[in-house]
């Protein structure tokens, strides 16, 4: 598959799954019934009630019945846009349409960002249905994976640019390109003909 075509379809998909949730009706409802007319009235409280001491605060309510409906959707948004940010580089990297040296690395971190991601999913999934003793540098598990695995998994890619630089992206021919550039450039600015 073209790189390009990656890309695209990473997009589409993203914007499909946007697309579902706004349709997907927010949980969970409770039934209010008017004490004055008896009229009944379902209230959605997925993004949070007023808390029943403190008016100025919103309670959520157990995350189960709020995002469970919904965790497989952000899970296939947030692995898209992994794909899609390993994509970018690589498309960034290309050559005559040709990736390079640094598609193996490239590679690697991909699979490695989705399993953290996924990683990060599973365990806020366990927690969320009540499984909290686990605690990684004093963080909750899912917290950790955030933190620890999804936030500095980016220093992969960084560390692998840094490295792949002089070969991958600027080498001594485009050096002599950029300098010839600059030299008409400077020549045309002092009102030489070129």
């Amino acid at each position: 598959m073209k790189l390009h075509w990656l890309l695209f379809a990473c997009c589409l998909g993203m914007c499909i799954i946007v697309g579902i949730l706004f349709v997907i009706p927010e949980q969970p409802t409770v039934e209010v019934i008017d004490p004055e007319t008896g009229e009944i009235s379902i209230v959605h409280r997925g993004h949070g009630f007023t808390h029943p001491e403190y008016s100025t605060m919103s309670v959520g309510g157990p995350g189960a019945e709020r995002h469970d409906h919904i965790l497989w959707l952000g899970w296939a948004l947030g692995s898209l846009i992994c794909i899609f940010f390993v994509g970018c580089l690589a498309f960034g990297a290309r050559k005559e349409d040709k990736v390079g040296a640094i598609a193996k690395p490239l590679f690697i971190g991909g699979i490695a960002y989705v399993g953290v991601w996924t990683m990060m999913f599973v365990t806020y999934r366990n927690y969320m249905n009540g499984d909290t003793e686990g605690r990684f540098l004093l963080l909750p598990i899912p917290t950790a994976w955030m933190i620890y695995g999804v936030w500095l998994l980016p220093a992969f890619f960084i560390i692998n640019y840094i490295f792949a630089f002089n070969r991958q992206f600027w080498n001594d021919d485009l050096h002599k390109k950029f300098d010839a550039i600059l030299e008409r450039s400077r020549n045309r600015d002092n009102g030489d003909s070129v």
